[in-house]
């Protein structure tokens, strides 16, 4: 298993192996990882009305959506209908996002391994989504079009706890 370990190092990021003993190695952004096997993430699909809160069994997180406080930072709100519902999920393949008006938009894949988020991490991330359109994702600022024009009676905070980074 050395020699195979090894080998990791002339492979690209995101190769892994699978050890004895419940263990992996994986490569990740130069680094060598050993960690204990974890089971792989499962997909979900939630609705939650906005405001509101939503437990997520599969990754052991709460997703909170609450107004904005009068006098608070609006720079990570999102703007939100109230009343509506918001889907919150697992990523999925296609999935696109602009972080701000200037930047092109790219895959939501592209954009996790361009911030170095190791694949291990990728699956647990919550994505919120409304009207087909990604608007929030764990970690990453609020959706460029979702954070524009945000005025207090339209502005949410999105929040997880047991966050995954």
């Amino acid at each position: 298993h050395v020699e195979d370990v090894l080998g990791l190092t002339a492979k690209t990021s995101g190769r892994h192996l699978h050890l004895p003993g419940n263990l992996s190695a994986a490569r990740e952004f130069g680094w060598i990882r050993f960690q204990i096997r974890e089971r792989e993430a499962q997909v979900f699909r939630y609705e939650i009305e906005v405001p509101g809160e939503l437990q997520l069994k599969e990754i052991a997180k709460i997703v909170k959506v609450a107004r904005l406080v009068d006098g608070a930072d609006a720079g990570f709100a999102v703007a939100l209908v109230p009343g509506r519902r918001l889907v919150v999920r697992t990523r999925q393949p296609g999935d696109r996002y602009r972080i701000s008006p200037g930047s092109a938009e790219k895959s939501l894949k592209k954009l996790l391994i361009e911030r170095k988020i190791p694949r291990k991490n990728r699956d647990r991330l919550v994505v919120c989504e409304c009207d087909g359109k990604v608007v929030w994702v764990e970690g990453l600022p609020p959706g460029s079009g979702f954070n524009s024009g945000v005025s207090y009676e339209n502005a949410f905070t999105i929040e997880v706890q047991n966050e995954t980074f």
